[in-house]
């Protein structure tokens, strides 16, 4: 970097012009220039809180796998009080780890239909989320409270709304939601 600034500390754009169109020029006249007094002049991975970059990450980053936000996720769920058995199907339902038609279907070459809707694929979210019987469940748990807000949230913010509520705001609450996903 330090190569691409000039005596002044300013870019030295004439030569990143042969190389670069203008709308990248534009922004990259909006960046610090390297400073050699404040750190030692290196490429940092601003994708990671570490700052190194590695494959693992650079793959995670393209298959949408944020691994501090599935941290978060990993803890709420084995942080709630609960039987083992729920809280190892909640982490599968998130993490994608149930065996569901769709699934099924790649392994046994069979419909991946619902069972009960018979013409919608079942996947994670259906079964979950969109299915007749789930939300005939849902609505029953929350006995019209908040129904259409439940509704709109995806599965990830609906569990993480419903597991890190506070026993004062909906007395068992944690529980039954936790519960009736697994008995879904």
């Amino acid at each position: 970097m330090a190569e691409l600034v000039d005596e002044n500390g300013g870019w030295k754009m004439n030569g990143l012009k042969k190389w670069l169109p203008a709308d990248i020029l534009h922004k990259i006249s909006g960046v610090l220039r390297p400073n050699s007094e404040e750190d030692e002049d290196r490429a940092r991975w601003i994708c990671t809180t570490h700052r190194q970059f590695s494959m693992a990450d650079m793959y995670n980053l393209l298959k949408g796998y944020d691994s501090l936000c599935a941290k978060k996720m990993w803890d709420l769920i084995w942080s709630w009080k609960g039987p083992k058995r729920v809280q190892t199907f909640l982490w599968m339902a998130i993490d994608g780890g149930l065996l569901i038609a769709v699934k099924r279907s790649k392994i046994l070459k069979i419909p991946a239909n619902c069972l009960i809707c018979l013409n919608v694929d079942e996947d994670v979210l259906h079964v979950l989320h969109d299915c007749v019987v789930a939300k005939e469940v849902y609505i029953e748990l929350l006995r019209g409270k908040r129904c259409d807000e439940f509704f709109d949230l995806n599965l990830r913010k609906r569990f993480k709304q419903n597991l890190r509520r506070n026993k004062r705001e909906c007395g068992e609450g944690k529980m039954a939601f936790a519960i009736c996903i697994w008995f879904l």
